[in-house]
């Protein structure tokens, strides 16, 4: 078997570990054979992706930086892509956020040159995140809405759950709790048509901390439980 059917094949096994939900498993089976997938930019963009799933950002971060150069003078533009905005959500973790700006902006560029609506959402929502954390709400809605405007079109319940989350954490922080309850429960009903039950909790401990900002922490103790 060539270098190229084996990292082929490992990647296939590892991809089944993360469609079952075992990224866990996915990144041991990848980071196992390192050594052997750095030139195969699937390979390695999927285990910088187990890494950031799995909570190992430095690691991630680490893999990908030294990945990436690879990937960019490769003719793997999908891997490349997913690897860019993977290395953006690292540095975001660990609090490197004018990083985590290039990278996310640099993926939007790439995005949009090959007109891949999912990862421009993707983008902007995750540029949205840093405005928000900046203090730059403005910004950070505008990015919001042409993310949703972009997950609408796709038809992507999981994206605009994950946006309209996003949204209400905005319009908490500027004091608008009504509005920031509204989003938070367009997001629990487009994450449960997404099975995404995480997701949904997520968004439930959102109306819970809003309900306890409103005065009312029975709700908020309930709503939380």
């Amino acid at each position: 078997m060539t270098a190229q059917r084996a990292a082929d094949a490992l990647r296939a096994r590892a991809q089944q570990l993360a469609d079952a939900g075992a990224w866990a498993d996915a990144a041991t089976l990848l980071r196992d054979h390192a050594d052997d997938i750095r030139g195969h930019a699937a390979c390695a963009a999927l285990l910088g992706e187990a890494l950031v799933r799995t909570g190992r950002a430095s690691e991630a971060r680490a893999w990908l930086v030294e990945t990436l150069p690879g990937m960019a003078r490769g003719d793997d533009r999908a891997s490349l892509m997913r690897a860019t905005v993977l290395s953006g959500a690292a540095h975001f973790e660990l609090g490197d956020l004018a990083e985590a700006r290039r990278l996310f902006y640099e993926t939007l560029d790439l995005a949009r040159a090959d007109a891949d609506d999912a990862l421009v959402a993707r983008a902007m929502n995750n540029l949205g995140a840093i405005d928000n954390i900046q203090g730059r709400w403005t910004e950070a809605l505008a990015n919001y809405n042409l993310a949703v405007s972009a997950h609408q079109r796709l038809g992507s319940a999981r994206g605009l759950a994950e946006c309209y989350h996003n949204m209400a954490i905005t319009y908490r922080d500027l004091g608008d709790l009504e509005e920031a309850d509204e989003l938070e429960q367009r997001s629990v009903e487009f994450a449960r048509a997404s099975r995404q039950d995480w997701l949904v909790g997520v968004a439930r401990l959102g109306r819970a901390e809003l309900a306890l900002r409103r005065g009312d922490p029975s709700l908020a103790d309930a709503t939380a439980r």
